[in-house]
C-alpha cells in the first residue's frame, strides 16, 4: 500500500513538472507583443474601413476618409509604431457638410499591444489592445483643428498621451496573419472649443470620444 502511494505521488510530480516545463517553453518561445511587418516596404499605410467619428460637446465630427502613414521600424518589429502622416477627408461636423479637419505637425504613436486572449500567449493569438499618443512632430507643436465654413465654432486638439483604448485584430482568422485591423475606441480626449456657436460652450473639456477602424496590410502583432 505504501509503495502504491509513493508511486502515485511520483506520477503526480512528473505530470506537474511536465506541465510547468511546457508552459515555460511556450513562454520562452513567444516574444513580447510587438508590431511586425512583412515584405520590403519602408512605409506602412492604414486606410479606413468605416467612418471615423469624434464626439464632443459641440456634436459629432465624421470623416468617411482617413489615412495614416508611417515608417516601418528598423528590423521590421517594434513595440511602438508611429504615424507621421495623418489625413482626414470628406468630413462633416455638427451636421454641416464640408467640414475641414486640419492636421499640423502631429503624429500618432501606437503602443503597448497587450494580448487579450488569455495566458500563456501564443503565436496564434488574434486579439490585442493598447493605447495611442497624439504627439508633437519633432521640433513642432501639434495642432489638429476642426472647422466649418460659415460657422463660428472651432475645435482644437493638442498633444496628449495614453489615450485608450485601441483594439488590434490579426487577419485572416487563422494564421498566417497578413493584415492588421486597428480599431480606435478612445475616451477622455482633451479638446478646446472656441466660438460663440459652439454647443456646450467655449473652453477646454476632457470628455471627447473617438472611434474608427483602419486596415494595415503586411502587418500583424506577434
Amino acid at each position: 500500500m505504501q509503495r502504491t502511494k509513493l508511486l502515485i505521488l511520483a506520477l503526480v510530480s512528473v505530470f506537474a513538472m511536465s506541465g510547468l516545463t511546457a508552459v515555460s517553453a511556450l513562454a520562452a518561445e513567444e516574444p513580447p507583443e510587438a508590431f511586425e511587418f512583412l515584405g520590403t516596404a519602408t512605409e506602412w499605410t492604414g486606410k479606413q474601413t468605416n467612418t471615423h467619428a469624434f464626439t464632443g460637446n459641440a456634436g459629432k465630427v465624421e470623416c468617411t476618409e482617413a489615412e495614416f502613414k508611417g515608417p516601418v521600424p528598423t528590423g521590421k518589429t517594434a513595440a511602438t509604431v508611429n504615424a507621421n502622416t495623418i489625413i482626414y477627408k470628406n468630413c462633416k461636423a455638427f451636421s454641416f457638410v464640408g467640414a475641414t479637419v486640419k492636421v499640423e505637425h502631429c503624429e500618432y504613436h501606437f503602443h503597448e499591444p497587450l494580448d487579450t486572449e488569455g495566458e500563456p500567449p501564443t503565436f496564434a493569438d488574434r486579439k490585442h489592445e493598447g493605447q495611442v499618443d497624439l504627439l508633437n512632430a519633432p521640433g513642432f507643436t501639434c495642432k489638429l483643428t476642426v472647422s466649418v465654413s460659415g460657422t463660428n465654432c472651432v475645435i482644437t486638439f493638442n498633444a496628449q498621451n495614453n489615450l485608450s483604448k485601441v483594439n488590434y485584430s490579426n487577419l485572416p482568422v487563422t494564421p498566417p496573419f497578413t493584415e492588421l485591423e486597428v480599431e480606435a475606441a478612445l475616451k477622455n480626449i482633451k479638446y478646446t472649443q472656441a466660438g460663440s456657436q459652439c454647443t456646450g460652450g467655449q473652453g477646454t473639456f476632457t470628455n471627447g470620444e473617438y472611434s474608427g477602424k483602419v486596415l494595415v496590410k503586411n502587418a500583424w502583432i506577434n
